[in-house]
């Protein structure tokens, strides 16, 4: 069995470390994206690795246009909870090309601010059970 880890670390955050997510390849995750000085203008903009486009949330309203195509259908968004200023998503039956690092940008006027890091490590079923027993058989 493969596993795919991919890695990528950003030089600018406003959190110290990014929220990290282990993930079996079919699995469901929620990536948090809270921005507490909520504007109703707000735009929010989701990236893998910088320049895959996950889900654009534009005035109030999330966006598949120009969305990437090894996202389409595995998006969700949350809009009940825009006002109250969490822009989190659901990822769904997750493939090992949806590994990385997932930021969730925020832009108003002509500022855009890194509201949040996630980092998902997917693993094949086999995999991931190996993992899990040699950690269990470290600890005892």
């Amino acid at each position: 069995c493969r596993c795919w880890v991919l890695l990528f670390f950003s030089p600018v955050s406003l959190q110290n470390s990014a929220n990290k997510y282990d993930r079996v390849v079919g699995d469901s995750v929620t990536l948090p994206c809270i921005y507490e000085n909520q504007q109703p203008s707000t735009d929010v903009f989701w990236r893998l690795n910088v320049s895959k486009r996950v889900l654009n949330i534009i005035d109030g309203k999330p966006s598949t246009e120009k969305q990437d195509e090894m996202f389409k259908n595995r998006t969700e968004s949350f809009p009940s909870e825009y006002a109250k200023g969490n822009y989190s998503i659901e990822l769904k039956d997750l493939k090992l090309t949806h590994a990385g690092n997932y930021t969730c940008f925020l832009q108003k006027s002509n500022e855009e601010k890194k509201i949040n890091s996630s980092i998902l490590y997917l693993y094949n079923t086999d995999t991931f059970t190996e993992l899990l027993l040699s950690t269990l058989y470290f600890f005892f």
